[in-house]
């Protein structure tokens, strides 16, 4: 078994890469559930839905019952819209993660070389 080049180019690119696909998933999945916020949003029900068949408590059970079904359903657009933006930052956090592992890979190898050179 030979020795690990840590330093090798290839090896740094590779981890890079990877990282940068991780990002892209991300990236998708921010994607996908900007779509489902917008659909979400385009579903809703008016208070003719939650009615019931009493003349005298119904008008009453309907607007109370679409109160807390309206606030549900924006507490939850709110939630899906968050998502789609952390998901997105997400994908920038890993892509500018990627690119620092790649700088300080490259600044410890000349630091460590310009500390010590076996002779």
């Amino acid at each position: 078994m030979g020795d690990f080049e840590y330093y090798d180019s290839n090896i740094l690119r590779v981890a890079g890469d990877a990282i940068r696909e991780e990002a892209a998933k991300w990236d998708k999945m921010s994607g996908d559930m900007a779509n489902v916020a917008g659909a979400t949003k385009q579903l809703w029900l008016t208070p003719v839905a939650f009615a019931v068949a009493d003349p005298w408590a119904g008008p009453a059970v309907a607007i109370d019952d679409f109160a807390i079904y309206n606030d549900v359903h924006k507490l939850l657009c709110s939630l899906l819209d968050g998502a789609a933006t952390e998901f997105g930052q997400l994908g920038d956090a890993l892509r500018t993660m990627a690119g620092e592992y790649e700088k300080s890979d490259e600044r410890s190898y000349i630091n460590i070389s310009k500390i010590y050179k076996a002779e």
